[in-house]
């Protein structure tokens, strides 16, 4: 038993370990060791962050409509079928806190995120670029609207829970530091 969520999949022959590689819905994915990961988002610069999560971003937007042909999802039952897949594949408790489709803003509340508990207290500033470039990829191929992430607050930096802000790029205050930091400004 692996957990519940799963389980579901093993049950139904969804989840397979072939050819040295594991298959979810035919799609492979790894298990890796949180620390390789966790030091490379700690030591990259503002700019090196930014081009993780525009890479991840990217990918994410590329890969979701291979997904989408598998289970039948859209919209907001995509987001929920993405949340609980990255829940349940080890990146924390991501939680939708709030949800405006009609103008494609939202708030998720991340707890036990592995990379920021890894650093936890010992960070200047928000480190998980990977899990907001899943984030504004899954929400911008949800919602057919090129969106962003931010993170407004992070266990690295002395909070309770992790806090990611979606919203279009025009919609973010640039005069913030922490916006600056994490998006580029599209002029």
């Amino acid at each position: 038993m692996l957990n519940n969520y799963f389980d579901k999949f093993i049950f139904t022959s969804q989840l397979k370990f072939r050819d040295s590689n594991f298959h979810l819905i035919d799609i492979p994915f790894l298990i890796f060791p949180v620390e390789i990961l966790a030091k490379l988002l700690f030591s990259c610069s503002d700019d090196e962050s930014k081009e993780i999560y525009y890479s991840v971003k990217k990918s994410v937007k590329e890969f979701l409509p291979s997904l989408k042909a598998k289970p039948k999802y859209s919209g907001i039952s995509l987001v929920n079928f993405i949340n609980d897949f990255f829940s349940n594949s080890g990146f924390g408790k991501i939680r939708v806190v709030q949800f405006d489709e009609e103008n494609c803003r939202a708030i998720l509340l991340v707890s036990s995120s592995p990379f920021a508990l890894y650093f936890k207290n010992k960070s200047k500033k928000p480190l998980d670029h990977i899990l907001r470039g899943i984030i504004a990829g899954t929400f911008s191929f949800a919602l057919s609207k090129d969106l962003d992430a931010i993170e407004t607050k992070c266990v690295s930096v002395n909070s309770s829970e992790c806090e990611f802000i979606v919203n279009s790029i025009r919609e973010f205050d640039f005069l913030k530091k922490n916006t600056l930091s994490q998006l580029n400004p599209k002029i």
